[in-house]
């Protein structure tokens, strides 16, 4: 073999292996950014799903707390529409008008306590003058 031969089938094996490499290389390339779009397609896909999981409990957990304000609220206003009658009467006494809260609210079974010059009953709070008439009357969740 002479030597122009040995350097044709040199070079033509060097061609081959660069041939070789350009070709995987650029086949791992297409790969590569094949996987980082597929990567990044997934965690915008998860990022999205956590994202409306965290809406759906935020509205199932505030209309738990919409429910439960409106529960007290109504409770508030049944037990002072029941007292007003009790109120209005000027012969009515201190105890009289605590027991009329008492008999209204949602928890007869609670004791009424004394707290800041209120008397808290249920979901009221009376407050007294020194003659024992009702001078304000308070609910226990004050609206914003």
């Amino acid at each position: 073999m002479d030597c122009s031969a040995r350097l044709t089938r040199c070079t033509n094996q060097v061609l081959s292996v660069y041939a070789l490499r350009h070709v995987l290389n650029t086949g791992f390339r297409k790969m590569n950014k094949s996987l980082v779009a597929i990567t990044v397609l997934i965690l915008a896909l998860v990022g999205t799903n956590a994202f409306w999981v965290y809406a759906v409990v935020d509205c199932g957990v505030s209309g738990t707390y919409l429910q439960d304000s409106y529960q007290n609220a109504k409770s508030a206003a049944f037990q002072a529409m029941a007292v007003i009658p009790v109120v209005s009467d000027p012969n009515a006494s201190r105890e009289t008008v605590i027991a009329a809260a008492v008999n209204a609210s949602s928890w007869p079974t609670e004791e009424p306590f004394e707290k800041d010059g209120f008397v808290w009953v249920g979901s009221i709070g009376l407050k007294f003058d020194p003659s024992g008439r009702v001078i304000e009357v308070r609910p226990l969740v004050q609206p914003l």
